[in-house]
């Protein structure tokens, strides 16, 4: 049993893993160079080199604060790498190198190398809401934080300089804003607002938001007899 898991993903590379007791034989990273072995097609002189196989990972975070590695080849869990309590959501690098994890109640997000378990210095991400989401843009400079602010106030996006850890001016969103999307051209982020029932676009190279768009549940229509079936009343 893995406990409540509260957010899961899958490593956009395969094979950065954690290694958390040291090998003198081989490193994490050696599971991802590999090299490739030539093979010569039928009637070619032309070398086809074979890609070098890569375990897939996927990684859960957990409510009580731990980051779960997943070989999903294997199905197997591995031993937990322990960031923070309350997390929330997470995000890992387009190289698959490092995760972003959020803590959900204190507004922070933790950077987690993959390859040796180690986690960095938390970044104030907000002090007056919670963490709901985050996204990484494609080109591994920015993630998009998403805070919900209490008492029914907008919420709000927050940009991170990754490199730096330097945070950015809030982008106001809807109110209870809970998910986001980022298009993969890395110019347009999208984010559901539960309560406000809308989706706010966001122009990522300005920080600018786009009207929003209305996004509220279709009702399920009741159910009728069939056509000639006959109704009696009771």
């Amino acid at each position: 049993m893995l406990g409540f898991a509260v957010a899961l993903v899958v490593s956009a590379c395969g094979g950065a893993k954690a290694t958390l007791s040291v090998s003198p034989t081989a490193s994490a990273q050696s599971r991802t160079t590999a090299s490739a072995t030539p093979t010569v097609a039928p009637g070619s002189s032309t070398a086809t080199p074979t890609p070098p196989s890569a375990d897939e990972m996927a990684y859960a975070a957990l409510r009580k604060g731990q980051l779960v590695p997943i070989d999903v080849t294997k199905g197997t869990a591995e031993a937990p790498i322990q960031v923070d309590e309350n997390l929330s959501a997470i995000a890992i690098t387009p190289d698959g190198s490092t995760a972003y994890v959020a803590d959900g109640d204190n507004g922070t997000l933790f950077p987690v190398d993959l390859r040796t378990g180690s986690v960095g210095a938390p970044i104030q991400v907000s002090s007056s809401g919670d963490l709901t989401a985050v996204a990484i843009t494609p080109d591994g400079t920015t993630a998009l934080t998403v805070v919900d602010t209490p008492a029914g106030r907008a919420g709000s996006v927050v940009p991170v300089t990754l490199a730096t850890g330097a945070v950015g001016p809030p982008i106001a969103v809807g109110v209870d804003p809970d998910a986001i999307a980022i298009t993969p051209d890395g110019t347009t982020a999208y984010v559901a607002n539960f309560v406000s029932e809308t989706v706010t676009p966001i122009s990522i190279a300005s920080g600018t938001t786009g009207p929003r768009s209305r996004c509220r549940a279709i009702p399920s229509p009741s159910p009728s007899l069939p056509t000639g079936a006959p109704h009696t009343r009771s």
